[in-house]
């Protein structure tokens, strides 16, 4: 009997010590510029939350593995950037509130690279006293920004709340669910409420349990923790970042729709004609209650819709199109006070190209170009793009 005590004593002390050496070696390949090339493991950079279902936790950091690697720290404040911004706004400094979701993030690149922290050094370069807040989050639709706004944004009293979201956001019903994050509900009298059926899930009720901060804790902190954990929810390559290369796509039959007319008939019946009717009530109870969030705050609102297809000049028909539909939305936007800014014609304007599809190469990395999320060059094109879109609302 002590001999199989013993051998099993002997088991564990060797687990024990191989999960210690791999520990060891992930945090040493992480704290030195060998991150770029050896394995490591995805960071957890959040928490469930009550408010919003989910938020960054301060201070947590790591190497991002999907699509391109990036070192990355999220900020005491809970927040992409910068590090260096307080709650209270110095009296000499007027701040911009930037909203959004995985594109604004940008964890794919350095801080430094995304197009905030562009936006950033643009103003600090010309001594203009703005500070760029960045409190997008991937996942985060236009209520969860909203409300992102009302729980924390609102506290470091922006002058200007600029959105950068997606038309087809307001598309996929996930405005329409409140399961994961809030989201509209009817409210049994034909209208729609917020509703917070996430809430009962385990993992946010427990969430602020001594429990629960030691599960996240220890899943942030402890590599071959969240190896472990991961490893149950995606492939093993994909967890070292390790990507299956690219495979050449397969020829396909349909022939592609040059003109974007597909995307541009959804937007359309959307906002210019309010079908499907669900999603036209939630689109302007959500406008509605943006308008209303700054409860008399002296707070601009600005609210760019990225990816709005631009056909080719040759698709008179598709150009005209999306002419009515931009007409459409900026009557939309501005009955409620809130300023459209169409960044898909803002960026094809300041590049030079011709069409949507002239952009492609701002999007993904490596064989990935022209898919996934921003580049460098894409980081640096939306802020030239937003800075001249914003400028009118500078304060001189």
């Amino acid at each position: 009997m002590s001999g199989r005590i013993t051998s099993i004593a002997l088991f564990l002390a060797g687990v024990i010590c191989a999960a210690l050496t791999m520990e060891a070696g992930l945090k040493s390949i992480a704290a030195t510029p060998l991150w770029r090339v050896l394995p490591v493991i995805e960071p957890i950079l959040g928490r469930p939350d009550w408010d919003t279902g989910y938020v960054f936790t301060p201070g947590v950091s790591g190497i991002w593995t999907r699509e391109n690697r990036a070192a990355l720290k999220i900020t005491d404040l809970g927040l992409r950037g910068p590090a260096e911004i307080t709650v209270e706004k110095p009296a000499d400094r007027q701040r911009i509130a930037l909203l959004g979701d995985s594109i604004a993030e940008g964890l794919q690149v350095d801080y430094a690279e995304t197009f905030s922290a562009k936006m950033q050094d643009h103003f600090d370069r010309t001594g203009r006293g703005i500070d760029v807040i960045n409190f997008a989050m991937a996942g985060n639709g236009p209520l969860r920004q909203l409300v992102r706004l009302e729980q924390r944004g609102y506290s470091f009293d922006p002058d200007i709340v600029l959105s950068v979201t997606g038309p087809f956001d307001f598309l996929t019903g996930e405005m329409r669910t409140d399961s994961i994050n809030p989201g509209y509900v009817p409210d049994g009298d034909g209208g729609w409420t917020r509703g917070y059926a996430f809430r009962n899930r385990f993992s946010v009720r427990n969430a602020d349990t001594p429990a629960g901060r030691l599960f996240v804790g220890t899943l942030q902190q402890v590599d071959v923790t969240r190896l472990l954990y991961l490893r149950s929810r995606e492939p093993l390559p994909l967890l070292f970042g390790i990507q299956a290369a690219a495979r050449p796509a397969a020829p396909s039959s349909v022939a592609p729709d040059v003109c974007h007319t597909a995307n541009l008939d959804r937007l359309q019946q959307l906002w210019q004609f309010g079908r499907p009717e669900a999603d036209w009530q939630v689109l302007n109870k959500f406008f509605d209650e943006l308008a209303a969030s700054r409860s008399g705050r002296p707070v601009q609102l600005l609210y760019a819709l990225r990816e709005i297809p631009m056909p080719p000049a040759e698709c008179y028909a598709a150009r005209k199109q999306r002419k009515e539909l931009i007409a459409a939305i900026e009557l939309l936007l501005g009955r409620r006070g809130i300023i459209f800014i169409d960044l898909e014609s803002r960026l094809i304007a300041g590049g030079g190209e011709a069409s949507t599809a002239d952009l492609r190469h701002l999007y993904g990395f490596g064989l990935q170009i022209g898919r996934g999320h921003l580049n460098e060059e894409g980081h640096r094109r939306y802020a030239a793009a937003l800075l001249s879109s914003i400028a009118p609302f500078l304060p001189r």
